[in-house]
């Protein structure tokens, strides 16, 4: 969908943007991947890659 976690943030040239968010899932681990369409002041939109990660159960430990 549009923007990162229901944000469209506006990212400064040398600056970050880090966010948190989560995925259900119906088994222990999964994985995941994609990319992010940037749009900017630059003329041509262009696209930041994602590396496929991994997504593992929390240990919870009583």
């Amino acid at each position: 969908g549009d923007g990162v976690v229901g944000e469209q943030p506006v990212i400064q040239p040398g600056k970050s943007h880090d966010y948190v968010s989560g995925c259900p899932l119906n088994t222990p681990n999964g994985s995941m991947e994609g990319h992010f369409v940037m749009v900017g002041d630059m003329p041509d939109a262009f696209e930041v890659r994602i590396p496929h990660f991994l997504l593992t159960e929390p240990t919870v430990e009583q």
